[in-house]
């Protein structure tokens, strides 16, 4: 199973720590931080204090320099986790715990074969050490080997049966397998065993979330953060559902919550650029993404949502190079390919759009979005008859997927087949009331049929929608001059050059030389059919993206590493 950064848990497993005598003290407790009563630099403070003083002794000072490692993990600052687990290695060589920590965090920095080491030397010193077989477990899973990551699962419920971490995880090897119903009887498992793991309802939650039930996704993740709200994936996962409900703003609340929690959380930082793109704000989903890359630069999915950023900013070349930087790091990556394919469009490049997409389909036969990308490259070249068979593909493929419709009407427009056109560009607004291109569409389509008040009736809609649309104010402002509404009309035009400076008043024309197939208008103003390239750009939607369903592949190739923490 891949690295996935979807799964994503904020710190790491307390571990039952036995307190000598002399180890009592404020100093101790917040070092050791039972159930987490203290914030991590607290913890850290503490414990520094603890290290302080040189008469402590060796087993007392290991102990210290393992608990500060601890909370340096939680923090998702696995170096300097890493030089305390080795200190608290060198004064007590057989600290089986320091040795199975240390092994966590060399997987969290994906350094597997270091961390095999040291979870085995683990069990070598503590053959009855239930919690190194799990996280030994989660290895083999990170390296989708579930045969081995299974065993060392039952391996742990064999030696402790009350370790719900244990049967969580062995819930996320079936699951990696494809087995959701054995997967949920796991994590149900887990929550029996332990009814307030947080991060076992969190995880559920995210099963819930991936199998399309958001209500009980919603629950679940508000039961993990009422019994932790510390727990930032938690937040994550609950945002995710948020936004996917179209609620963006209780989503950024939440994705702002679990970076607040975890500011090293990249999985965090990807949801929250989603949630800014699909909000408009380009600029600040493009900072999220740099950070995003700084924390895991080698992570495609990385490259791919800034793509996504910059073209919603209309910089085609910064999102050609992150496309181009995404393929190189996972050159099956169908999707990278199909939103490439978008950018060169954008810029006039037909071959290269066209080539990329028949890559993206050879790559991944089931990718609806390229059958319409391709459509739309056929009817930019004039093939609608191409076209209208990649559309016909798309929605055989997604019955409900209202672009495909809207790209399939205009094919039909330009063929001049209005009725058809106008069927599809409703049916489009059947499966998704708030599709917006086809309102702005099927009122082209009314307006080139002279059913003018139609027309500004689907305006009105398509500006009540987005209040920014350009387009349709200025399509409008032709539809009420066509009426001989001519305040009206120079009222829509001045909104329409206010949105877009591109965009200028015609020159009086009369509704018969404006009445043509494909009746979007360009940003330079001309006749060009800007619907058919709204089409297009459209289609590489937030949803390709959305944390969970990269759209890359079923279990994110594109993980990356989050220094938010990995599952436990």
């Amino acid at each position: 199973m891949a690295r996935d950064i979807f799964v994503f848990l904020a710190g790491l497993l307390m571990l039952p720590v036995q307190v000598a005598a002399q180890e009592t003290g404020s100093d101790w407790i917040g070092c050791i931080n039972r159930d987490r009563a203290f914030s991590d630099d607290q913890a850290i403070a503490s414990c520094t204090a603890l290290l302080q003083p040189e008469h402590e002794p060796a087993a007392s000072r290991a102990k210290a320099y393992f608990r500060r490692g601890h909370a340096y993990s939680n923090k998702g600052d696995f170096e300097h986790a890493l030089a305390d687990f080795g200190d608290a290695i060198e004064l007590n060589p057989g600290y089986a715990d320091a040795y199975a920590d240390r092994g966590n965090a060399f997987r969290m920095k994906r350094s597997d074969e270091r961390a095999l080491v040291d979870l085995n030397e683990a069990i070598r010193l503590n053959p009855d050490f239930a919690w190194a077989y799990n996280i030994r477990g989660l290895v083999h899973l990170d390296q989708r080997d579930s045969a081995h990551a299974l065993a060392d699962f039952n391996e742990a419920i064999r030696r402790d049966p009350n370790l719900a971490g244990a049967y969580k995880n062995r819930g996320l090897a079936y699951q990696a397998r494809g087995d959701a119903t054995r997967a949920f009887a796991e994590f149900n498992e887990a929550l029996k065993r332990d009814p307030r793991f947080a991060i076992g309802y969190s995880v559920r939650g995210e099963a819930y979330r991936l199998k399309g039930d958001s209500e009980h996704a919603l629950a679940d993740f508000n039961e993990a953060v009422r019994l932790d709200p510390k727990l930032a994936e938690a937040y994550r996962g609950r945002g995710i559902v948020y936004q996917a409900k179209r609620d963006i703003a209780r989503a950024l609340a939440d994705y702002d919550e679990a970076i607040r929690l975890s500011p090293r959380y990249a999985a965090a930082y990807l949801a929250r650029g989603t949630a800014y793109v699909a909000q408009g704000d380009t600029r600040r989903a493009i900072a999220d993404y740099d950070e995003l890359i700084r924390l895991s630069p080698n992570s495609a999915e990385a490259y791919f949502g800034r793509g996504i950023a910059r073209q919603s900013a209309k910089d085609n070349a910064g999102a050609i190079a992150d496309y181009d930087k995404a393929i190189r790091l996972n050159p099956r990556a169908g999707q990278a390919y199909n939103n490439r394919a978008v950018a060169y469009r954008a810029i006039g490049d037909n071959v290269r759009a066209a080539a990329d997409l028949e890559t993206a389909l050879k790559l991944n036969p089931n990718l609806t979005l390229a059958y319409s990308n391709r459509g739309l490259v056929h009817e930019g070249t004039g093939d609608t008859e191409s076209a209208i068979v990649d559309f016909n593909e798309a929605i055989k493929r997604n019955p409900r997927d209202a672009a495909a419709y809207t790209g399939r009407g205009a094919a039909y427009l330009a063929r001049g087949n209005t009725d058809g056109a106008i069927s599809d560009f409703s049916e489009a607004i059947r499966v998704d009331p708030g599709y917006v291109y086809a309102y702005l569409d099927r009122g082209n389509a009314y307006f080139g049929a002279a059913q003018v008040q139609r027309a500004i009736a689907d305006y009105d809609e398509a500006i009540r929608l987005r209040r920014d649309y350009a387009s349709a104010y200025y399509n409008r402002g032709l539809a009420h001059q066509a009426l001989g509404e001519r305040a009206l009309a120079v009222q829509d035009y001045n909104e329409a050059s206010r949105l877009n400076p591109g965009l200028h008043p015609p020159p009086a024309p009369a509704i018969a030389d404006q009445a043509s197939p494909s009746f979007g208008f360009s940003a330079g103003g001309g006749g060009g059919a800007e619907g058919i390239v709204l089409y297009f750009s459209r289609l590489v939607r937030v949803e390709t993206v959305r944390s969970g369903h990269s759209g890359f592949s079923g279990h994110s190739e594109f993980s990356g590493h989050s220094g938010g923490g990995r599952r436990r």
